[in-house]
């Protein structure tokens, strides 16, 4: 079983705002799975191992923009001929350029906050 720790958060906020909040009872049920699942196929790896490895998963797509972003600007700053600390700041300028780029990609799009239209006025 989880940590005593994990099972009493998860237990309590289920508890308490499960119905309020269904996918924090969904990302419960999954992790806690996971957690079973993990437990025979990782053998004696401490619980905390298993605990980072599901915040790697959970912090994935941020982890891909930096990790992509910083390969780009490898592969496009020694392109450019430029003297060496020109060079230093243009790699720096294409890393946040491209993490910039991919997060606007990969970000939701933006709700409409305005208040609906008044009705009879």
């Amino acid at each position: 079983m989880a940590g005593w720790w994990a099972t009493l958060i998860v237990g309590l906020a289920v508890l308490l705002l499960g119905r309020r909040l269904f996918w924090l009872f969904v990302g419960a049920v999954g992790f806690l799975a996971g957690l079973q699942w993990a437990r025979p196929v990782l053998g004696d790896q401490p619980e905390w191992v298993i605990v980072v490895a599901a915040l790697v998963l959970w912090l994935w797509d941020p982890v891909l923009i930096v990790l992509s972003a910083l390969t780009g600007a490898v592969l496009l700053a020694p392109l450019i001929p430029v003297p060496p600390l020109a060079r230093a700041w243009l790699f720096v300028g294409l890393l946040v350029v491209g993490m910039v780029v991919q997060a606007r990609v990969l970000a939701p799009p933006a709700r409409d906050t305005s208040p609906p239209p008044r009705r009879g006025a």
